[in-house]
């Protein structure tokens, strides 16, 4: 059975971008099939959908190919049914947006301060230097932050304050459905 994977619609309160649209479930469905196939889904699958979902302008969208979720229960091979919240999330229905998803890769990942302002993104406990939030970010790190944050629907300074970075995140997971993304 499929356990649920809700994706926020807007961003959050503390987010720079404060209740404006993710596009997620754009770019979730983006990721899953062609963007042909993908608008001839949207169209069949999703009678209820909100009207602010654009389901006619699919190709504008760049795909989503994972989620990042605090705690470590995901594993390669499960299956997740991909959903949203009708209303105020927490406080109305969820509606699922595309068939169950198969997993096809887990990583774990961590945001960890090891020396005063040195902070680190850790991918299976492969260290990537970020370095002081103050300063720029070093080439070889926004490379590789930068892929992790297009693979995850949002630009890198969207990731980050997504995770409130400078703070440590605790231990979390890249939950994978593209099986041509590698880390």
């Amino acid at each position: 059975m499929a356990r649920v994977i809700t994706f926020s619609r807007v961003y959050p309160a503390y987010h720079h971008k404060a209740g404006q649209p993710t596009y997620f479930v754009e770019k979730v469905v983006n990721s899953l099939l062609p963007i042909s196939k993908a608008e001839e889904l949207m169209a069949y699958y999703y009678e209820n959908m909100p009207d602010d979902i654009q389901i006619d302008s699919l190709a504008g969208f760049l795909p989503k190919h994972h989620t990042i979720r605090k705690g470590s229960r995901w594993k390669k091979g499960d299956y997740f049914s991909p959903r949203i919240w009708t209303g105020r999330p927490y406080a109305s229905q969820q509606l699922a947006f595309a068939p169950d998803v198969k997993i096809k890769n887990v990583w774990d990942f961590e945001i960890r301060c090891k020396l005063p302002k040195r902070y680190y993104l850790l991918i299976n406990k492969k260290e990537i230097l970020i370095g002081d939030p103050k300063l720029p970010l070093s080439i070889s790190a926004s490379k590789k932050l930068k892929k992790l944050a297009q693979n995850d629907g949002l630009s890198v300074s969207d990731l980050l304050d997504w995770f409130q970075y400078p703070k440590e995140s605790g231990k979390m997971q890249i939950i994978c459905w593209d099986s041509n993304v590698k880390y």
